[in-house]
């Protein structure tokens, strides 16, 4: 019997909250890099002649799984209202913890200014209200780490409007799909004005990461994992990132390569995610900790560097990673999987067709 993405998400056995992990400990590493001003030895930018880094492709993955599991998650849930409260349930708990620390704790601490110059500066209550809400991700607080080679406070925001842009495109497809015009317009709009966003700042390619993860779940029961296909897509997504490097390209030209890196990279990562194994299936069975992985991360690493001086990026990774993973299993410990208990009681059916899959 030949194995579908769909057969296997019939059953409790995949690797997404392990994939998931080492893609948020990669950003982590090639953050590392960034923050020792070596980007240019970043491995992946070694072998894409500096057009594609570690952080970037880690990205993508997380979005591949992402358009999968949300387009599920949309299927299972008994109505909008519960889908999009499934999606704050996840996403929102423990980022406005994580600015909230962000604002009153690092930020007072680690600012050049005085207390009061602080929370009276209109940049202060700004990147709470605007990061909070993600109508536009501020990436700077006054005073703080305005020295050295970045004053960013958490770069990994950047992704989290996109992701949910690309939650407003599923409901509005789904809704469009089922007839329910007047919701579906509505919702549109609300999508239109936040894709103008996400357009206009140049990182539309990671929605058409989502919608190939999206695509694999709506022809789940079409497409066959096969390891001959799984290992001749490895291939052409390595020769697509080393090869395709030619910053003046057409705009033909550059959406072939994304489509091309999309597809190959999303059979392979679905081929790993459903390998069978025998401990890396209940890696999480402690706690998801990539999220909390994704959003600690940099202003940890911000304190870790300006710490120690002289770390080269290795060094960084690890005391990065091992101070991370700490704030991480905190954040899944006391927010997250609390938020989860409460989102699985409130959003989804009764009698759900797959499990395990951490949507």
């Amino acid at each position: 019997m030949k194995r579908t993405i769909g057969s296997c998400l019939l059953g409790r056995e995949n690797n997404f909250d392990f994939i998931r992990f080492v893609a948020a400990l990669a950003v982590i590493f090639s953050h590392s890099f960034y923050l020792t001003n070596s980007t240019e030895q970043e491995p992946l930018m070694l072998f894409t002649s500096g057009r594609f880094d570690t952080a970037h492709l880690s990205v993508a993955i997380f979005f591949v799984i992402s358009g999968l599991l949300i387009t599920m998650s949309y299927e299972r849930s008994k109505s909008l209202h519960s889908y999009f409260e499934a999606r704050i349930l996840r996403i929102y708990p423990a980022l406005i913890v994580v600015i909230f620390c962000t604002v009153f704790i690092l930020g007072p601490i680690a600012s050049s200014y005085s207390l009061k110059e602080y929370f009276i500066n209109s940049q202060t209550i700004k990147y709470f209200l605007s990061n909070t809400f993600m109508a536009r991700v501020q990436y700077t607080l006054p005073g703080v780490f305005e020295h050295g080679v970045s004053n960013t406070v958490n770069a990994s925001l950047w992704t989290l409007p996109i992701e949910l842009a690309c939650y407003c495109f599923v409901a509005v497809a789904g809704l469009l799909v089922s007839k329910k015009i007047k919701s579906g317009l509505i919702l549109g709009v609300l999508s239109l004005a936040v894709f103008y966003y996400v357009f206009f700042n140049g990182f539309s390619a990671l929605l058409f990461y989502f919608l190939f993860g999206a695509l694999l779940y709506l022809f789940k029961d079409k497409i066959v994992l096969n390891g001959v296909v799984a290992v001749v897509s490895f291939l052409v997504l390595l020769a697509n990132l080393h090869y395709n490097t030619d910053p003046g390209a057409n705009f033909v030209v550059k959406s072939m390569n994304i489509i091309i890196k999309g597809a190959s990279l999303s059979y392979v990562i679905m081929y790993l995610s459903f390998i069978k194994t025998t401990h890396i299936k209940n890696f999480a069975k402690s706690g998801d900790y990539s999220y909390g992985l994704y959003i600690w991360a940099f202003p940890l690493q911000q304190i870790i560097s300006r710490s120690f001086e002289g770390l080269n990026a290795y060094s960084l990774f690890v005391l990065s990673a091992i101070a991370t993973l700490f704030f991480a299993a905190l954040s899944w410990h006391l927010i997250e999987k609390n938020a989860l208990r409460l989102k699985n009681k409130l959003v989804y059916k009764q009698t759900q067709p797959y499990a395990n899959v951490g949507v």
